[in-house]
């Protein structure tokens, strides 16, 4: 990769009633270049995602451990992922995207290499109610 090594993060889950925080991607020292966002959730409806940025959050969930892709190297990436954080207020409404009764393959709404500056969140959101439980959401990233 031109800039860093890859990260890569993922959370499994039963999913609750909608609306729902589902997980929240919080950054660390060192600024990160989002490379993939993918959704797999398996439902009977059509599903609508929400994307935040900097939402208030009263608790961040739980840790999900982040996995170094580059297998040659010790380094522990500073970035985290959660499992149902707690939250406050939402923050600013950066994406919205849906997923559809037929179509339960991975979904990757961001393959758009943002960039994101220490300290900064991420919250992934379930909006409505659509069926279906199981929800795979991962994360990769790299460090700049």
């Amino acid at each position: 990769l031109e800039n860093g090594l890859m990260f890569g993060s993922v959370v499994f889950r039963l999913s609750a009633a909608a609306p729902e925080n589902m997980t929240l991607f919080v950054v660390g020292a060192k600024p990160v270049r989002l490379r993939r966002l993918d959704i797999d959730f398996n439902s009977g409806g059509n599903t609508i995602w929400q994307l935040y940025l900097n939402p208030a959050v009263t608790a961040n969930g739980t840790a999900v451990p982040g996995i170094n892709r580059n297998t040659l190297s010790p380094v522990a990436p500073t970035a985290v992922l959660y499992d149902a954080p707690t939250v406050s207020g939402l923050g600013t409404l950066i994406d919205s995207f849906l997923t559809t009764a037929a179509n339960r393959a991975p979904l990757n709404p961001i393959d758009a290499q943002w960039k994101l500056q220490p300290g900064d969140r991420l919250l992934v959101r379930r909006v409505n109610t659509g069926a279906g439980s199981e929800t795979a959401i991962r994360v990769r990233w790299t460090e700049e």
